[in-house]
């Protein structure tokens, strides 16, 4: 195969046999192509390709063109290669304009046709050419490696703040322009604490431990910002809210396990997260806000923990005055559901509405079905109206999925008893009408073996809400599932009567239902 393949735009055909031969002569490796015009000198280059050939030997004077001509055009195909004109002539007007116009070299034809001359000529600027190349490489490499430096934080080897400047530009925007996209805002816990009692030093080690579990939870096309002092910033493309939630609070745990030592004392670690999620299209310094508005939240809340930036909008309407001046916990939930509209879709509003109006009555039938007094039904009522509410904090398309969920699915609809009972706190709910909330979804006398748990007292009104809540969902009509009758859907709960349900609370239904009009579901 030739090692060196060279393009000669020459039309005199004894001039191009001496050059081959001359050419041949010199170096039996090297192919030429020859062409009698420009314009089958810029067809072989459209033909072959701009970085086909290695050298272009050109004419001076073609029949269509002369080099000063030919060159530009050359260039403006994208050749790249050097370029050597011949020309018969000796005149210096030749030599500077072929040079002007883009030759590397200007060989007289008598020299060129003459041994070795051209061959030496050729090689001299291809070696001059590779310099050059390597020169450029070198250079390019140095400039990626400052500008790499300049995004990179020192302490962390993490990317520093500058990077979502380019993030934001678009130069590390994801491909995926249909999809969601989710940033997650980091704070350790008590850091000062850290750095005052163990020294800056020790402060130190733990931002770079702390870095790289980062590295170790990061997956393809995840950027990982130093953000600040003790907060990073991950960016997640590609990534729904259950999803990045999970991630979250799997990260959380790696922290809070990390073991970090500070001569004979353990180093408490633990952190808080901030979530927002969005179109990948609409990331922007806007979720950067909304996932620091998501992280004030959690550390407000108790630290160590995951907080979403729909949680954050709920406590901003939920505690502001407006809202406060409400006089009971269904007036300032009903004035919060207004306020946040914009977040609630189909299945959202079903479920914190119509579907909550529904279990609260139940509930108090089955209250009044089970001789409680007028404080506990009120109770009850409450319960029910605010049973549902962690929904909120669930993606509507998870609630109205048909399919099976994912594990981040799942995982994420399982929260939201206890967001929903620390949600109804804010508006106002006594302890026991969270409980109530907070347990309704724990079966009958449930162990928590699994978690090695202490064992758990569900509460009466808790055990009653799951089967008001049970009894609605199954008389109603879902994306997921048909309505059942009365009669089907109380034999369904007597077979879980013992295990999921309270025998008591179950075999008081037929007695709720018969106790006053029978209940218009839907």
């Amino acid at each position: 195969m030739p090692q060196t393949r060279i393009l000669l735009a020459e039309d005199d055909p004894g001039h191009q046999s001496l050059l081959v031969a001359a050419l041949a002569d010199a170096n039996a490796e090297v192919e030429v192509h020859v062409a009698g015009t420009g314009q089958e000198a810029l067809r072989a280059v459209e033909q072959h390709g701009a970085d086909a050939f290695d050298c272009v030997v050109v004419d001076y004077s073609l029949p269509d063109c002369d080099a000063t001509e030919l060159l530009p055009r050359l260039l403006g195909e994208g050749v790249t290669c050097p370029t050597i004109a011949v020309s018969s002539s000796r005149d210096q007007e030749v030599v500077i304009e072929s040079i002007r116009n883009g030759s590397v070299d200007f060989v007289p034809k008598l020299e060129a046709v003459r041994g070795d001359h051209l061959w030496r000529r050729i090689e001299l600027a291809l070696a001059q050419q590779r310099r050059r190349e390597k020169s450029r490489r070198t250079i390019e490499r140095r400039a990626r490696h400052l500008a790499a430096l300049a995004e990179q934080d020192p302490l962390t080897g993490l990317a520093n703040r500058r990077s979502l400047d380019r993030l934001f530009s678009g130069q590390h925007r994801s491909p995926d322009r249909r999809g969601r996209s989710s940033m997650v805002m980091i704070d350790l816990d008590h850091f000062k604490q850290i750095n005052d009692r163990f020294g800056h030093d020790c402060g130190d080690t733990v931002l770079r431990a702390v870095a790289g579990t980062l590295r170790e939870s990061l997956q393809p096309g995840d950027l990982a910002v130093r953000y600040g002092g003790e907060e990073f910033l991950i960016v997640r493309p590609s990534s729904g809210l259950a999803e990045a939630v999970y991630w979250a609070e799997t990260l959380r745990d790696r922290i809070a396990r990390r073991q970090i030592r500070a001569g004979e004392l353990r180093v408490p670690l633990s952190a808080s997260f901030g979530v927002a999620n969005c179109p990948s299209p609409e990331l922007s310094p806007e979720t950067v806000s909304r996932a620091d508005r998501a992280l004030y939240v959690a550390k407000g809340g108790g630290r160590n923990r995951v907080c979403t930036w729909e949680r954050a909008v709920f406590e901003e309407v939920a505690t502001d005055p407006d809202t406060r001046r409400r006089a009971s916990v269904e007036r300032r939930l009903g004035t919060t559901l207004v306020r946040c509209r914009a977040l609630l879709g189909p299945c959202h509003y079903d479920h914190l509405t119509v579907h909550a109006r529904y279990v609260s009555n139940m509930a108090v039938r089955l209250g009044r079905a089970l001789n409680l007094d007028g404080e506990d039904e009120e109770r009850l009522r409450l319960a029910g109206i605010c049973h549902d509410l962690g929904k909120f904090l669930v993606p509507d398309e998870v609630l109205g999925k048909t399919a099976a969920l994912s594990q981040e699915e799942r995982f994420l609809l399982a929260r939201h008893p206890e967001d929903g009972a620390q949600m109804a706190s804010l508006l106002g709910a006594d302890t026991q009408v969270t409980d109530f909330i907070r347990y309704h979804h724990r079966w009958f006398l449930d162990l928590q073996v699994a978690r090695n748990e202490p064992p758990v007292a569900v509460p009466l009104g808790a055990r009653i809400v799951a089967v008001a809540d049970a009894f609605v969902a199954m008389t109603s009509q879902r994306p997921y599932q048909n309505a059942r009758s009365f009669s089907a859907t109380v034999n369904e709960l007597r077979k879980r009567r013992g295990t999921q349900f309270d025998p008591r609370v179950v075999d008081a239904l037929p007695r709720a239902l018969l106790a006053e009009r029978p209940m218009s579901i839907r």
